[in-house]
C-alpha cells in the first residue's frame, strides 16, 4: 500500500522543504558554522589595486566636460517585450543549470557523494569534501534566482515545477556534501562509523 501524500501543493512541499532544511541546521548548528568559518578563512584573498598618484589640481580649460550618455536603440540591448519570452529564457537557463549539474556528478548524485566520501576516507583530506561543495554551490545560487524569476512570471505552473525538480537535486547534493563535512570536522572515526553502517545521509 502506497503512503498517504503528506503534502498535496508545491507551496506546502516548498515550506516542508524549508522545515527540514531548518530541522538540519539546528541538529548541525556547531559544525555547519565551524565549516563555514572554515570556508572563509580557507579562501583567497582580494588584492587592494592603488591606482597611479593622480594631480590634485587640474586646469579648468583642459578637463573635458562629462555628457550624458544616450544610447542608441538600434544598439541597446534585446529586450523580451513578453511573458512568453520571458518564460522561455528562464527556463532556458534552468536547462543550463540542470547540464551542468550532471557534468559534474554524473548520473547519478548517490555514485558522486560516494566518490567524495571514499576519496576523502582515504586521503583523511577535508579540501576533497569541501571543493566539490564549492564546485556545485554556484549552481544553487543561478537556479534559486532562476525559480524566482519563473515564478514572478508564470506562477505555480510546469515550468515553475521544472525548476523545483532541478533545484532540489542541486540542494540534495549540496546538503549530502555538507553532511560529510560536519561530520568530518567532528572526527574522522565518526564519519567511517556512519559509512560503515550505511547511516550516512546519502545512504539513507
Amino acid at each position: 500500500m502506497a503512503r498517504p501524500k503528506l503534502h498535496h501543493t508545491p507551496e506546502e512541499k516548498l515550506a516542508a522543504n524549508r522545515e527540514k532544511s531548518k530541522r538540519h541546521y539546528q541538529r548541525y548548528k556547531t559544525e555547519i558554522q565551524a565549516k563555514r568559518s572554515y570556508k572563509y578563512h580557507a579562501r583567497p584573498k582580494k588584492i587592494e589595486i592603488i591606482p597611479a598618484d593622480i594631480p590634485s589640481e587640474q586646469n579648468p580649460a583642459q578637463s573635458k566636460k562629462l555628457i550624458p550618455y544616450k544610447q542608441n536603440p538600434a544598439q541597446s540591448k534585446k529586450v523580451i517585450p513578453n511573458v512568453d519570452r520571458q518564460l522561455a529564457y528562464w527556463c532556458g537557463r534552468v536547462e543550463r543549470v540542470a547540464v551542468k549539474l550532471e557534468k559534474s556528478i554524473g548520473p547519478s548524485s548517490f555514485h558522486h557523494v560516494d566518490t567524495v566520501c571514499t576519496q576523502y576516507l582515504s586521503s583523511h583530506d577535508k579540501d576533497d569534501i569541501n571543493d566539490a561543495i564549492i564546485k556545485i554551490s554556484p549552481l544553487q545560487c543561478s537556479i534559486n534566482r532562476y525559480q524566482d524569476e519563473i515564478l514572478q512570471v508564470s506562477g505555480v505552473s510546469e515550468e515553475w515545477q521544472r525548476s523545483e525538480d532541478v533545484a532540489r537535486s542541486v540542494r540534495e547534493v549540496i546538503q549530502n556534501l555538507e553532511e560529510l563535512l560536519c561530520t568530518a570536522m567532528v572526527g574522522y572515526d565518526d564519519l567511517v562509523s556512519l559509512h560503515r553502517a550505511k547511516k550516512c545521509m546519502y545512504q539513507l
